[in-house]
């Protein structure tokens, strides 16, 4: 089963960060935000996610487990917004039911990654990204514009490695597609070898979202364009007009810039201060 979650290089490299930081945020909230981590869960846990799996899809287990638990699940989104979207037409109150959505997704002033103006992830879906940006949901959108400066290099992967731990070596030998595959479009500009962390940067803003700058605009996708079909229209304006209302569309809240040093640090620092794994059932396979 899938949910909105990406197999890339950083969604390995947050989970553990993901894992040690809501554990801690636990500890110290009483609301206990509970939020969906990419992995399998352990033991008896695996085994009612198996049983429940078999009976429903992920949409529907999106909806009925935000029924059972308004206002306390924070979803992570990674990757095209279908299972978002396709649980929104089962139950259209889920906006209110969920306490917010961080996607990593679009563009706004930089050039997109699959097409010249469109990012890969609404790319893939946009009729879905459009329903849901409009749909109401507390949203923050992580754009290509705020993560593109989150290059990992040479140096911060040999970091990774001479750690140890299994979590880090897990994650620097699943990293070597990304480094080639960057690498071969990137190490000219950059100077070295390396990858873009977009993934761990936006699971980080989850949890420590002072480390972005964030402006409210209403965020459209065009769906008609030839060469345009996907691309995120953030409208700047502030104001509408009869030819392009937007005043129907709900304002999102996109970061624009982030502290990509310290993210980087604090993904490392998961790996070298880890609090141990969380059993949870509010866990999904990827």
């Amino acid at each position: 089963m899938r949910c909105d979650y990406s197999t890339s290089a950083g969604s390995t490299l947050y989970l553990s960060l993901w894992c040690r930081r809501v554990a801690d945020r636990w500890a110290a909230d009483d609301r206990r935000v509970r939020s969906w981590c990419c992995g399998w869960p352990r033991g008896a846990v695996r085994s009612r996610l198996l049983s429940s799996t078999r009976r429903e899809g992920t949409a529907e287990q999106l909806v009925r487990l935000a029924r059972d638990r308004r206002g306390e699940i924070s979803l992570f989104a990674l990757g095209p917004l279908t299972n978002l979207a396709h649980a929104l037409t089962i139950e259209p109150e889920l906006p209110m039911l969920l306490h917010e959505v961080v996607w990593m997704a679009g563009r706004d002033r930089v050039p997109g990654n699959i097409t010249s103006q469109v990012d890969t992830d609404t790319w893939h879906d946009p009729e879905a990204a459009h329903a849901v940006l409009g749909a109401g949901f507390r949203m923050t959108m992580v754009l290509m514009d705020a993560t593109n400066h989150a290059w990992a290099g040479e140096q911060w992967f040999g970091r990774l490695a001479r750690h140890g731990s299994r979590q880090a070596t897990y994650a620097h030998d699943v990293v070597g597609h990304y480094l080639d595959f960057y690498s071969r479009f990137d190490v000219t500009r950059r100077g070295e070898r390396g990858c873009l962390m977009q993934d761990p940067m936006a699971a980080v803003l989850l949890v420590e979202a002072e480390m972005a700058t964030f402006e409210n605009h209403a965020v459209s996708v065009e769906l008609a364009g030839t060469y345009t079909r996907g691309m995120t229209v953030v409208d700047l304006r502030g104001y509408d007009t009869t030819m392009d209302p937007t005043s129907s569309r709900p304002p999102i809240r996109v970061a624009t810039k982030v502290d990509h040093v310290g993210t980087k640090t604090l993904v490392i620092d998961s790996f070298t201060s880890r609090s141990g794994d969380i059993n949870t059932t509010d866990q999904i396979s990827a």
